[in-house]
């Protein structure tokens, strides 16, 4: 644009220079030609006729100077707006190279938007189809039928074991009504209810899935009706109803608990009572009651008295154990010295530990505690413990029975801790984590020639829980192994004179 514009001045000075230079020669050319050829009077009326064609052709020259630089100003004038023109032009490229620029980071953002977007719909339907292949796999090699119906009750899948349970398949089964392919008749009312108790259950989320069950009978071809129990699910999927059955046969289940009750009568009638009698008469044998007993005769009484024993104490556990499971063990709660408690259990294992020549040791803090329970359930854990204690001690070794009071934080919460302590060879580590379960012992070296049923533990457990307590042990192999129980504390009192 400027060299266009120095042009324009250039020709604007050209033409101002070409137009006054040729109108100055002109007219003094004719003057000084004319003078010496031409007599004055024609002279001079030439000069005026020349004067007067100058004038006029002056003016036509002014007029066309005028007309080339109006023109030369015009397109001045128009290199001008152009230049504004493509200036506004160049502004208005860079302006909509920025937006398209911009649009097309936009673009290029929303485009790897939608890739990561497609991508995580792809995982999400990986993760689906994975979801629905394992739910799949779990429906049809779970042990229990699962069952499935809509709102109507009306079946919509019908796994193998459902088919194994009921004794038809899942094509006779789908499309049917559940309760009248399913559930006997004298049955109806009661699964009923376990529905409508499902529509009427409140979850805190609501999509939390509801869940009851029931004992009921179902019915099948082969046999009839049976006894089964009846888990119920319900929830709602893509704004549908959904009702989930896990049904197990329970058939097999009663008959062995009728068989354990018939077990655990035989026992109680059938061996426990004879057992007593023969302990009982091996008791009176060997305390001489029939008369001074030959040395080499009572080795053999005592082993048959020691195994006879140990098979009333196994006797003995076993009924603790199914009665505790049922239900049915009686507990005499009572206000209970501990201080006092823990004493009379030591007195009565001193026998015990002398055997073992172990030393047995009390330590308690000054106040008496007192403690809500049944004194002859507390002695049976004590006396369960303690003697595990002895057994595992060595030879001169000693055993601690220690009372200890724990603040729990809150006003009249206080607890007592009882700690039974030993310096025997420990629990092995792999039986930490099965060591108050039932018939469970340590597969140790010489545990089995320690003697006991596997029970004690368990029972100890079972009886410190039913007392709002907990049990548990700490062990290091050769050092110290601390079994602890605690309970709730009544109240203290100054212990006024010596407990022992």
């Amino acid at each position: 644009m400027k060299k266009h514009l120095i042009m324009v001045i250039f020709a604007i000075c050209a033409l101002s220079y070409t137009f006054f230079i040729s109108r100055s020669i002109s007219l003094d050319v004719h003057e000084n030609i004319l003078k010496f050829h031409l007599e004055p009077g024609l002279y001079n009326n030439y000069i005026e006729y020349f004067k007067n064609a100058a004038q006029q052709s002056e003016r036509e020259r002014t007029f066309i100077y005028l007309a080339s630089l109006a023109l030369i100003l015009s397109v001045l004038a128009t290199f001008i707006k152009l230049n504004k023109t493509a200036k506004t032009l160049r502004e208005g490229n860079n302006s909509l190279e920025s937006m398209v620029a911009l649009r097309t980071a936009e673009l290029v953002e929303r485009n790897q938007q939608l890739s990561h977007q497609e991508e995580e719909r792809k995982r999400a339907e990986s993760q689906v189809l994975e979801e629905q292949s394992r739910m799949t796999a779990i429906f049809d090699i779970a042990i229990n039928a699962i069952v499935t119906t809509d709102e109507a009750q009306t079946i919509i899948d019908f796994n193998p074991m459902a088919e194994s349970t009921f004794g038809i398949s899942a094509q006779q089964a789908i499309g049917h009504t559940l309760p009248s392919l399913l559930i006997s008749s004298d049955s109806l009312d009661t699964f009923q209810q376990l529905i409508h108790r499902l529509g009427d259950e409140q979850s805190e989320v609501q999509t939390a899935k509801q869940m009851s069950h029931i004992d009921i009978m179902g019915k099948r071809d082969k046999d009839g009706s049976f006894p089964m129990k009846v888990l119920a699910s319900k929830n709602t999927v893509a704004e549908s109803t959904l009702i989930t059955l896990f049904i197990e046969d329970m058939t097999d289940s009663l008959r062995m608990e009728r068989m354990k009750k018939e077990f655990t009568s035989i026992i109680s009638h059938e061996l426990r009572t004879p057992m007593t009698s023969i302990q009982g008469s091996l008791g009176l044998i060997l305390g001489g009651a029939m008369g001074e007993v030959p040395e080499d005769m009572k080795t053999l009484l005592d082993i048959a008295y020691n195994n006879g024993e140990r098979l009333v104490l196994l006797i003995n556990d076993i009924l603790d154990v199914e009665k505790f499971e049922a239900g049915e063990m009686a507990f005499d709660m009572e206000t209970l010295s501990l201080t006092r408690l823990s004493l009379r259990a030591i007195e009565e294992m001193q026998g015990y530990a002398s055997n073992f020549k172990v030393t047995l040791m009390f330590d308690a803090p000054a106040p008496d505690i007192f403690i809500r329970g049944d004194d002859a359930r507390l002695l049976q854990v004590f006396s369960n413990l303690v003697s595990n204690a002895i057994k595992y001690s060595p030879e001169e070794g000693w055993v601690v029975v220690k009372l200890t009071l724990m603040d729990s934080g809150a006003p009249n919460k206080q607890r007592v801790k009882v700690s039974i302590i030993d310096r025997g060879s420990g629990v092995p580590e792999a039986f930490h984590t099965t060591i108050f379960d039932k018939f469970s012992q340590a597969d140790s070296s010489g545990s089995r020639s320690k003697g006991g049923t596997g029970l004690g533990l368990n029972i100890a457990k079972m009886l410190i829980e039913k007392h709002q307590g907990t049990i548990g042990f700490t062990s290091e192999p050769n050092a110290e192994t601390v079994f602890f129980f605690d309970f709730p504390v009544l109240y203290t009192e100054k212990v006024e004179a010596d407990l022992d």
